[in-house]
């Protein structure tokens, strides 16, 4: 993404590919998180599961924040400084431009780190999914 980026050309595909990615989660992971959970733990085990994505989704926005703001500072900073009046905001566009930018690809760094351990730590198989008994 840089300044000169449009929504269709820079976000809407990414944001697409997230939105459809998000959406096919939402009904497995409880399933699969409440599999091995006894009948009378499954409310406690879910409200934790809806805390976990609270909780997960405030600590990953505070970071995301960060380190999109921290560059934006930085950058800011590095460019105002030599840039004439007239150029300064041109320098402030790009500086955000390349917070954000840097911003969606820790996001999509987290997304893979997650993907990983997803595939490395979940082991559930489809009768443990139906109900079946072993």
């Amino acid at each position: 993404m840089t300044e000169h980026s449009t929504y269709a050309g820079g976000l809407l595909g990414p944001s697409l590919m997230t939105g459809a990615g998000l959406g096919l989660l939402f009904v497995p992971l409880p399933l699969v998180a409440l599999t091995r959970v006894g009948e009378a733990d499954s409310g406690v085990a879910s409200s934790l599961l809806n805390v976990g994505r609270q909780v997960g989704g405030s600590i990953g926005l505070a970071v995301l924040g960060t380190v999109a703001w921290t560059v934006v500072a930085g950058g800011a900073r590095a460019q105002a400084g030599a840039a004439r009046t007239a150029s300064r905001s041109a320098a402030y566009q790009h500086a955000l431009a390349a917070g954000f930018d840097r911003a969606f690809l820790v996001a999509a760094g987290i997304a893979l780190l997650i993907l990983v351990v997803a595939i490395a730590a979940i082991r559930v198989r489809r009768a443990d999914l139906s109900g079946a008994t072993h």
